[in-house]
Formats: C-alpha cells, sequence, structure tokens
C-alpha cells in the first residue's frame, strides 16, 4: 500500500536538519527535529531486514521514552513498529518520492551528467 507522508507511518515530520546527513554521527544518518521539537534518528540501508539487527540496536540506543522517534529505512516488504523503531521499506519511499513533481526533478538533476558537464566554470 502507497504511503503520502511521514504522519501516515507513525513518524513526525522532519522539519530541520540538525547535522549533515550521513557519516556525521556513527550509525546514524539522519539526525533532526520535527515540528513539535521531538528528536528524529534514522538509519538508511539496502540491507534486508533479517540482517540489520546491528543497525536496530544502535537506533534503540537513542530512545529516550516516547520524544525521539526512531526508523529505519531498509529492503523490507512492509512497514512496521518494532522495539521502539518504525521499520520503513526504503524502496517504497523512493518510489512514492519519485512520483512527486520534488522528486522527479531531483531524479532528473540527479541522473544528468551533460547538466554537471556544462556547468559554467567547469
Amino acid at each position: 500500500m502507497p504511503f503520502q507522508d511521514a504522519e501516515q507511518l507513525g513518524l513526525p515530520k522532519l522539519v530541520h536538519l540538525l547535522l549533515p546527513v550521513g557519516r556525521t554521527m556513527r550509525g546514524i544518518d539522519i539526525y533532526g527535529i520535527s515540528g513539535s521539537g521531538s528528536a528524529i534518528f534514522a538509519q538508511v540501508t539496502y540491507l534486508d531486514l533479517e540482517r540489520c539487527s546491528e543497525k536496530l540496536e544502535t537506533l534503540r540506543q537513542y530512545r529516550d521514552g516516547k520524544r525521539n522517534a526512531l526508523a529505519l529505512f531498509c529492503d523490507c516488504e512492509d512497514a512496521e513498529y518494532k522495539d521502539g523503531v518504525q521499520i520503513i521499506p526504503l524502496r517504497k519511499v523512493y518510489g512514492e518520492f519519485n512520483s512527486t513533481p520534488t522528486g522527479k526533478l531531483w531524479l532528473e538533476r540527479a541522473t544528468n551528467v551533460s547538466e554537471i558537464k556544462d556547468t559554467p566554470g567547469r
């Protein structure tokens, strides 16, 4: 079943990153804040759920009662909530994003090598 936004998955909407995406925090790819002020910690991986136990354990270290939102985007079939972590199918998120006007523009720009070569000053 396709989904429209973070709230449908039980996640707060990310309104601002607190650190750059990826490799800034050990075991965390996304660290941000929601509109209500809760912290959001997420890990993104191409691994299937069965091979994500270490990533899940790392995310669980950021639990703070119900104040923090924890999410694992991985190769799985369905969204589920498991021991404090919202598990989300990465392929569905990618597909949903690429069906939006912003996602279509992103995909076009991200895959248009000639645009990079033709950039002034290069």
